[in-house]
């Protein structure tokens, strides 16, 4: 400011500029804090503010005492009440910006973000690109405060910038609650009066105490906010790694099966269910009209469009999957079923781009499929999540508009156009909810639906991707005897239509009724692959979901 304004530069430009010249810089911090998350994104920052001013306030701009030029105001602002009238004027006009931003494609993918990174990027939207949007727009907001800071203050002592403040003007949006335009104004009102009130009742004997409070609101926060940075691109590491743990499986499966039923008896379905699932038929034919709707892909059966060969991976000393194939065809259903801890949903996240295996190969469509799991998702490759990961503070009707946002053209761009107006109207979307069977409203918060219906609206974001390959990670989970029909009637509906389905489900009525394939999974390795009718005589299936008595 200082440098701009002894070259002559008007306080007109001056601004501008200076919001320009923070990109590059807020570019810099955001992409070595990019796989961090939430709180500790913004934690990541602090250490940001204490290396700027250990390095470049104290070697060029001062050093200990700061920098010690006057900073002129501009004439319009030449005192106090002025410079007071003009900082509330941009205060509102960043206020109207963060809403318009808010509205936006752009404030709805933020806020999915926020809520689901994996679930995020699974649709094929970019977290890297979000995240480091809102980098730069936070760092655009930062500069303009900086600018009126030093205008007010017309010196810039170093203790100004030192990571203790930074910490205080994090509790801001602590306090004032993140995403809230209106709560970080009102507590940064809250937090620039009370310290002065408090320092004349207590003529100064409360010096530094905002910034104390500041500091305990951000441990309260570190402590008590669940996930934290432990899974950010690590592989987890369950109970299953502990051979110990999983001898004493191996020993319970053994118990079991002397309680239980024939272990072939477990693994057929139920007669009484199947029968229930049958009107399910005719539910969807009055949902679902004849042909293929806009979201599948009419193709030839049988054209293999996934084949994993060969698939391995190890976290630590568990070898989670050892040497797994899995073929996946258009027009069929393919099951991998196997008991807990087989490396089901490892698979899953192996194919979908979560995870790195060790070997193998995957193709997809006839060639390598290699990439992000972003790419992946952009390429057709749907999946839903053993437990349902949707954007809980959007409503139901944005979740599955992010959906469509990878299969139109509306979406791939960032615009300033409000993220419901040309699809809200659109009848597709709200027809799609209606074939899954989601019976509730679609403006309703996503975070209030029930389990079943959570299930139900993440299957119906999946579709509304118009995948061409559809991955359910046990999609029956949670879905009463009615909605598991409907379930079934509609899979196997997509499937006749061409569409590859690729599930993981231990509902064994649900598998055995719907799946043209299967594939059994133990502790990583393929123990069977064939049709229901094969694999329900296979010995070495009955063994792996209820042992052998002694």
């Amino acid at each position: 400011l200082y440098f701009l304004q002894q070259r002559g530069v008007p306080f007109a430009l001056i601004l501008p500029i200076m919001v320009v010249a923070s990109v590059p810089v807020s570019l810099v911090i955001g992409v070595f804090a990019l796989r961090l998350r939430g709180v500790y994104f913004a934690i990541a920052t602090l250490a940001f503010a204490y290396l700027a001013q250990k390095t470049f306030f104290q070697t060029y701009l001062g050093g200990q005492g700061g920098f010690d030029q006057i900073i002129h105001r501009p004439d319009y602002a030449s005192d106090d009440y002025r410079l007071y009238y003009l900082i509330v004027a941009s205060l509102l006009a960043i206020a109207g910006i963060c809403a318009l931003v808010r509205r936006s494609w752009i404030g709805t993918r933020i806020t999915a973000l926020r809520d689901s990174e994996m679930a995020f990027a699974v649709l094929g939207h970019s977290p890297a690109r979000c995240k480091l949007f809102t980098v730069c727009l936070a760092g655009a907001i930062a500069t303009v405060a900086g600018i009126y800071y030093g205008l007010l203050q017309q010196v810039v002592p170093a203790n100004y910038f030192s990571p203790i403040l930074a910490v205080l003007y994090f509790a801001y949006a602590v306090v004032g609650g993140f995403g809230s335009i209106g709560g970080a104004i009102a507590a940064g009102i809250v937090f620039g009066t009370l310290p002065k009130y408090f320092d004349s009742l207590s003529e100064g004997r409360f010096v530094g105490y905002d910034q104390f409070f500041a500091g305990f609101l951000a441990l309260l926060i570190i402590l008590t906010t669940r996930g934290g940075m432990n899974g950010n691109g690590n592989r987890p590491r369950g109970i299953t790694a502990d051979p110990d743990k999983l001898a004493r499986i191996q020993t319970a499966r053994r118990r079991i099966a002397a309680r239980l039923p024939a272990a072939t008896e477990a693994l057929r379905p139920d007669p009484m269910k199947l029968a229930r699932f049958l009107p399910a038929r005719e539910r969807l034919a009055t949902r679902m009209a004849p042909g293929s709707p806009w979201f599948v892909e009419r193709r030839v059966h049988g054209e293999e469009i996934l084949t994993v060969h060969g698939l391995s991976i190890r976290f630590g000393g568990l070898q989670a999957l050892d040497q797994v194939a899995v073929v996946a065809r258009t027009g069929e259903v393919t099951g991998v079923i196997g008991p807990n801890g087989a490396g089901k949903t490892t698979f899953f996240n192996c194919v979908s781009g979560l995870y790195s295996p060790d070997s193998g190969d995957i193709t997809y469509e006839g060639r390598p499929l290699r990439g992000s799991v972003v790419a992946r998702g952009r390429l057709g490759l749907g999946r839903t999540f053993q437990t349902p990961r949707l954007f809980a503070s959007l409503s139901v009707l944005d979740n599955l508009l992010l959906g469509c946002a990878v299969a139109t053209a509306t979406g791939r761009g960032y615009s300033f156009e409000p993220s419901l107006s040309r699809l809200r109207s659109d009848e597709r979307v709200e027809r799609i909810a209606r074939i899954v069977g989601f019976r509730g409203d679609l403006a309703m918060p996503a975070g209030a639906l029930s389990f079943g219906d959570l299930r139900v609206v993440e299957f119906a974001r999946a579709l509304c991707a118009a995948p061409r390959l559809l991955m359910l990670d046990e999609p029956a989970s949670g879905l009463d005897t009615e909605r598991a029909g409907d379930l079934v009637a509609l899979l196997r509906r997509l499937a006749d239509l061409g569409l590859a389905i690729l599930l993981i489900e231990h509902d064994m009525t649900f598998v055995m009724g719907l799946c043209d394939t299967i594939t059994v999974l133990d502790f990583g390795t393929v123990l069977a692959q064939g049709t229901p009718a094969e694999v329900q005589t296979n010995d070495a299936v009955i063994e792996a979901y209820l042992g052998r008595s002694a």
